[in-house]
């Protein structure tokens, strides 16, 4: 009986510890460490899930210096970006695209902190391993239908794209001037899920960040110009964006100050090139 009402306990206390926010979490393959009131202030990034694997490694080790604050990455895409800031929802906001017009930039300090290139893939079974700017505007438009129409195998084309308010999706389409024009067969909301499908699919082409391309898909040539890191530091390959966050013009917080200085510390910038992502230089607050 005294050992039935021992588990009651033990049961009763982890759930009190969780309603008052205690969670233990990973923070190393050798540990873990856990996550209390005690880290009484929180730093909230929300938007681009292109900027989340980064993200996610800048705020390990931001923690790691801070160890009173506590950052947590929302993936709310690109377009909720500004809203969340704006409504408090978070501090910083991730877009993988410049602001838009209409999402009020005046209202919003920007800062690019690395810039991305934007591959086109296919199925390794593919034979094509380059395309020229036009050819990438009519496959996406419609107009070119098979692959034996530009050399390839005789296959239907499978047009495979990120959904509307994906910056990918921004970036790749306004790089070919195509705009609202693509007519995709697939629409998802994560890069991951492209890129599965296009390992499958012999016929697909899609696209997603440069250094994410491996395994089962190869990403082509544009216009003769191989996607590379160098060739887009060079501004030989045009097919890029950039990773960009942004807060609240007049936010004095401490703690966004904090962040972007750790992005321009030795530290944040090994983290950008670890990520395979091109850094730059970032102005602080």
């Amino acid at each position: 009986m005294k050992k039935f009402l021992l588990i009651i306990f033990l049961s009763m206390s982890l759930l009190l510890a969780t309603a008052c926010g205690k969670v233990i979490y990973p923070i190393s393959d050798s540990g873990y460490k856990e996550e209390t009131q005690n880290k009484n202030e929180r730093l909230i990034l929300s938007g681009s899930t292109s900027l989340t694997k980064l993200c996610n490694a800048i705020g390990e080790k931001f923690m790691e210096k801070y160890p009173n604050v506590y950052v947590e990455k929302l993936d709310t895409g690109s377009g909720a970006a500004t809203k969340d800031v704006i409504s408090g929802a978070a501090s910083i906001g991730n877009l993988s695209r410049e602001l838009k017009d209409y999402e009020n930039p005046e209202q919003f300090n920007s800062i690019v902190i690395a810039y991305d290139g934007i591959a086109l893939i296919l199925n390794n079974n593919n034979p094509i391993r380059a395309l020229t700017s036009q050819e990438v505007r009519e496959i996406f438009k419609g107009e070119i239908k098979n692959w034996n129409e530009i050399g390839g195998n005789d296959e239907l084309i499978s047009l495979i794209g990120r959904e509307e308010s994906s910056g990918t999706r921004d970036g790749f389409e306004s790089a070919f001037n195509i705009e609202g024009q693509c007519v995709y067969d697939v629409e998802y909301p994560e890069a991951g899920d492209i890129l599965a499908k296009v390992s499958k699919d012999i016929g697909a082409i899609g696209y997603a960040s440069l250094f994410n391309v491996s395994g089962d898909v190869h990403a082509v040539n544009i216009d003769g110009i191989e996607p590379s890191e160098q060739n887009i530091l060079d501004g030989l390959y045009s097919v890029s964006r950039p990773f960009i966050q942004i807060y609240k013009k007049n936010n004095n917080d401490d703690n966004i100050k904090k962040w972007f200085e750790f992005l321009t510390s030795s530290q944040g910038v090994e983290i950008i090139k670890r990520e395979k992502l091109i850094p730059v230089v970032i102005n602080a607050m």
